[in-house]
């Protein structure tokens, strides 16, 4: 493994290990949401967030939650604004559970710039993502979205 230090070792092996088990054939949503879930212990790395990608478009929507808080964690810089270019489309999911998720990782990453499209999830029919919203517009606030936010209070 190549890590500095035993610390960074011991994080790339569960990595490793547990990316090698979500690409068993054969596992559920279940299955695959929990080992999502214990990849958010250990850093992010670039590595993880390409190999993980290609299950936002999973039919379960635990397992995209789970992914979107994954392609999240840890991310800044350049990073989270290729992560926006991700989640701002998720922004527009069917799947409210999907929404939340994408909006609570743009705030997490600060994404200012995607501040128009979290903005506009304030006039969303479920009041769940509404709160997101204005949770989320706290960190990726800009002032493109003060329209928005004077509209949502009335």
């Amino acid at each position: 493994l190549d890590a500095p230090a035993g610390t960074g070792a011991g994080h790339a092996f569960l990595a490793d290990t547990v990316l090698g088990l979500l690409e068993r054939p054969g596992l559920t949503g279940g299955e695959q949401a929990v080992l999502l879930k214990a990849l958010l212990q250990v850093p992010a790395s670039p590595s993880t967030r390409a190999r993980v990608h290609r299950m936002l478009r999973h039919r379960d929507p635990h397992v995209r939650k789970h992914v979107i808080a994954l392609l999240a964690h840890d991310a800044s810089g350049d990073d989270a604004r290729a992560l926006s270019a991700t989640l701002v489309p998720l922004t527009r999911d069917p799947d409210i559970r999907t929404v939340r998720a994408a909006l609570a990782a743009l705030g997490t990453a600060r994404a200012r710039w995607a501040g128009e499209a979290v903005a506009a999830c304030l006039h969303h029919r479920n009041m769940n993502i509404r709160k997101t919203a204005a949770a989320a517009l706290l960190h990726a606030g800009a002032p493109a979205s003060v329209p928005h936010l004077l509209r949502a209070i009335g």
